[in-house]
C-alpha cells in the first residue's frame, strides 16, 4: 500500500504534509550540515593576518583608492569582531596613502583575508578630472599569517 494513492484520502493528505516538512528539513541539512562533513576544519582559524598594501599604477588616484580599501578592511574587521591595528602608514600630502601595513587579530581573520592577496584595480572618473576621462588605479595587497603571542 502506498500512502500517496487515492485509497485513503486522510493518509494521503498526511503524507503530503509530511513530504513538505521532510523536504524542508532535508534542504536545511544539505545546506548547513553536509558541507561541514566534507570540508575538514581549518588549521589556521585561530591565527591573525598581516596585510601589506601598496599603491601602484594610477598616481595620486591609486593612493586615494588605497585609503578607501583601508577603510573598507577596517569596517570588515569591526563587523567580524576582529581587532585591526595599523602598524605602518605613509600618508601623502595631497591626500591618500602610499602604503600601509595592518594587523588583524580575531577568530577566522586569516582564513577570511588570505584570499585578498593580489592586485586590486578600480576604473573610475576622479572628482578632479575636468575632461571626464576614466582612470585606472591599482593597489597591491599581500596577506600573511600572523600568530599573536599568547
Amino acid at each position: 500500500m502506498c500512502l500517496l494513492d487515492d485509497s485513503d484520502p486522510t493518509m494521503r493528505s498526511l503524507a503530503l504534509e509530511e513530504i513538505d516538512t521532510l523536504a524542508e528539513t532535508l534542504a536545511k541539512m544539505i545546506e548547513y550540515h553536509f558541507p561541514t562533513l566534507l570540508i575538514p576544519p581549518s588549521q589556521t582559524t585561530h591565527l591573525g593576518a598581516l596585510m601589506e598594501m601598496k599603491s601602484g599604477v594610477g598616481g595620486s588616484e591609486s593612493s586615494l583608492f588605497l585609503a578607501e580599501l583601508l577603510r573598507m578592511y577596517q569596517r570588515l574587521a569591526t563587523n567580524n569582531n576582529w581587532n585591526a591595528t595599523i602598524v605602518t602608514k605613509n600618508d601623502l600630502e595631497a591626500g591618500g596613502i602610499k602604503d600601509a601595513t595592518v594587523e588583524f587579530r580575531g577568530g577566522g581573520a586569516y582564513d577570511s583575508l588570505r584570499w585578498e592577496s593580489g592586485v586590486h584595480r578600480v576604473q573610475r572618473v576622479p572628482a578632479t578630472e575636468s575632461s571626464g576621462r576614466t582612470h585606472t588605479s591599482t593597489v597591491a595587497i599581500v596577506v600573511s599569517l600572523f600568530a599573536p603571542s599568547l
